[in-house]
């Protein structure tokens, strides 16, 4: 049934609809009211006519806008999926080095490395920097968070969260537990969730909780270079080299 309902699409659903509400009123309403306003005494035959057109025309209306609000009723999904869905017009703007929006950055460490983390501490200068992290990654987490001392003006959260990196669903609603924490301690318009490192279902759920909780989400796109395993490799993050990244919003707020 349901597959014959979307076959039939926008018009076809709204034709249906109004044909419903159509035949269901005719039998409450019309075959009982009509008859009697119909045949009063009026007049001259033009203005009984003008006054039959009068009622067949608010009835008309009336059934077509009982048929809106049937069809909007059965489309609610639909209906409130599109007043939320986000066009993302900013996608892919700069973010500026001197604004004050990144008093506190979130973002998950990698098992690989921790650059751009601290590219971000390091240009970005943010009060304060929530992390999550894998078991995989803890290493590096532990070896980050025990040089706070060296990132003058910047400290780690202190109940940072370990995460499973390939559970989209728990990543999501233990990030959004940790923005919830932030939100209640700092301005939800100063926070910023960096999508740059982790894995994909990390930065998905990670992303999702951002958006859910409309907090901006930056990427910074790697334009260094330098040497790995003998080789030149380019598109890098490099923590001291301030030109070697370009963060860019995915969504501000």
């Amino acid at each position: 049934m349901k597959n014959i309902w979307e076959k039939l699409g926008n018009a076809g659903q709204f034709v249906l609809a109004f044909f419903v509400v159509l035949v269901t009123s005719y039998f409450l309403v019309l075959k009982i009211k009509l008859p009697e306003v119909f045949f009063f005494d009026t007049e001259t035959p033009e203005l009984k006519l003008i006054d039959a057109l009068g009622i067949i025309t608010g009835y008309l209306a009336q059934v077509l806008t009982l048929s809106l609000a049937f069809l909007g009723w059965l489309k609610k999904d639909s209906i409130r999926n599109w007043f939320r869905k986000n066009t993302f017009e900013n996608t892919g703007e700069e973010f500026n080095f001197n604004t004050d929006k990144a008093e506190v950055v979130v973002s998950a460490v990698s098992s690989g490395n921790t650059d751009q983390i601290q590219w971000m501490i390091n240009f970005l200068k943010p009060k304060a920097v929530a992390l999550l992290y894998t078991e995989q990654s803890k290493v590096k987490f532990d070896e980050l968070t025990k040089k706070e001392k060296e990132f003058e003006g910047t400290v780690f959260y202190e109940n940072n969260k370990l995460i499973d990196a390939f559970n989209t669903k728990e990543i999501k609603e233990t990030a959004k537990d940790l923005l919830e924490e932030l939100v209640s301690k700092f301005p939800k318009d100063k926070i910023i969730v960096d999508l740059t490192s982790g894995t994909v279902p990390i930065s998905v759920g990670l992303f999702q909780a951002a958006e859910e909780m409309q907090i901006s989400t930056t990427y910074v796109i790697g334009k260094g270079t330098k040497e790995e395993n003998g080789k030149t490799v380019t598109g890098r993050l490099i923590s001291s080299d301030k030109n070697s990244g370009n963060p860019i919003f995915i969504n501000e707020y």
